[in-house]
């Protein structure tokens, strides 16, 4: 059994409901299916507000990935005990 920790930040958390998720799953994942297995548990909202309509990372979402940040959704294998992180990048001034 795979374990992997998703930390929300805002605006996600007005979807999601909750800060922190922790998901199991049989076997080894890829970034994009992860994506897609929130969407799908979370809607169209979730997405709305992660992808543009080209399923792209919008530029006022920061993805990361065991510390790597991520700007566009591939291949990459998420491993057990992986940690995501998805947050809204907030600016000001």
């Amino acid at each position: 059994m795979m374990k992997i920790k998703i930390i929300y930040g805002a605006p996600i958390t007005s979807i999601t409901g909750k800060h922190i998720e922790e998901i199991s799953l049989e076997k080894g994942i890829k970034l994009s299916e992860l994506i897609n297995i929130l969407i799908n548990k979370y809607g169209f909202n979730f997405k709305n507000i992660l992808l543009t309509e080209k399923n792209e990372v919008k530029p006022d979402v920061l993805i990361i990935l065991n510390g790597k940040t991520i700007s566009k959704l591939n291949e990459e294998e998420i491993n057990n005990d992986s940690i995501l992180s998805i947050t809204g990048i907030v600016g000001g001034g």
